[in-house]
């Protein structure tokens, strides 16, 4: 029988998602499904009773639908999850991790998008999950956060975030060096006056970009420091953009600074259109140099210069450190990731 298009993309979505879900686990809710994959309840009913026909799942009244086939069965199941919200960073990084999972048969890797401004960590379920991934939205825990993490039963690992001291895992980039390494490299590009534009959200941002100034200081630079007061859930381009845009009107249209050091990639395409509305050219008139991940800026007009870590890395550390937890070697690890600069054409040599 020939399904519906809306019913036959759902139903060959959620016959993937089976990977992730063996024989006697409880499949998603009609709820999760309409959440995760934006479709009707139409749409939803229609495929639910085409996977029910096919022997893929069965639903018990009031309890829910559970699954009737094990695509992987040594496997173990991962949970990552993700704030909702605009991040190329993010999207690329789950991208590289699912692949991963693709490629290592003995990993199923489940994604979850949760609303980190309305939705507290206990709504996320880690039922039927080995360990967990996260990508926490905020600069610091909270008590009630705390608890929750702390009752975990299974490995859980903040992504992106030094935990210091707290008893769980961690993978991040070592962003204090990232910032000493980009302010060398600034100088030794020739720049001695640089405007840096933290157009991330997070006092935890704030502390670590604080190593960029600190470092200009030492080598005689002139540092002038741009917060774009970013919030979570909002454009990092839009605020960039605003941000610089208000400052050289403030100069009179005159940049007092010859390269921009901008946290983080994603902001730079809103950096660059208020740096060109006021007549400079880039790189010619003003550098541009950004802390991002390896990934970013080959698209961008000159290419990006970027002051980076390794995304391939991280992920393999992530489920590294899982494995080693799941077999006992330890209860928890912490990973910080060396920064390298990779140069292309959008920061250019002074005399």
């Amino acid at each position: 029988m020939r399904l519906d298009p809306q019913v036959q993309r759902l139903y060959e979505q959620l016959e993937r998602e089976l990977d992730s879900f063996p024989a006697g686990t409880r499949f998603y809710s009609l709820h999760e499904i309409a959440t995760k994959f934006r479709v009707h309840r139409r749409v939803i009913d229609a495929t639910i009773l085409q996977m029910k026909s096919r022997g893929l799942i069965e639903s018990i009244p009031r309890v829910g639908c559970f699954s009737k086939v094990t695509r992987k069965p040594d496997s173990r199941r991962i949970l990552l999850a993700e704030p909702d919200w605009p991040s190329g960073t993010t999207s690329r990084w789950s991208c590289a991790a699912l692949e991963y999972a693709e490629q290592h048969k003995n990993w199923n890797l489940v994604r979850r998008l949760y609303n980190g401004e309305h939705e507290e960590l206990s709504a996320i379920s880690t039922r039927n999950f080995d360990a967990l991934m996260i990508r926490y939205w905020h600069s610091s825990f909270s008590a009630a956060d705390m608890r929750w993490l702390s009752e975990q039963s299974i490995p859980v690992v903040m992504l992106g975030m030094d935990v210091g001291d707290f008893e769980i895992s961690s993978v991040c980039s070592d962003d204090n060096a990232g910032a000493i390494l980009a302010c060398g490299y600034l100088h030794r590009k020739g720049h001695r006056r640089v405007l840096m534009v933290v157009s991330e959200p997070g006092q935890k941002i704030r502390e670590w970009s604080r190593r960029f100034p600190d470092t200009a200081e030492i080598l005689g630079m002139e540092c002038s420091v741009l917060d774009c007061h970013m919030e979570n859930f909002t454009y990092a381009r839009n605020q960039a953009y605003e941000a610089v845009r208000n400052y050289l009107l403030a100069h009179d249209g005159k940049a007092d600074f010859t390269a921009v050091y901008v946290i983080a990639g994603e902001s730079v395409p809103g950096v660059m259109k208020a740096i060109r509305e006021f007549g400079y050219h880039i790189p010619d008139d003003i550098s541009i140099l950004a802390h991002t991940d390896d990934a970013d800026g080959e698209f961008i007009h000159p290419p990006l210069s970027i002051v980076a870590y390794d995304q391939s890395a991280e992920v393999e550390a992530v489920f590294r450190g899982i494995r080693e937890c799941l077999q006992g070697k330890y209860n928890s690890f912490h990973v910080k990731l060396p920064m390298r600069i990779i140069e292309r054409d959008s920061v250019a040599a002074r005399t």
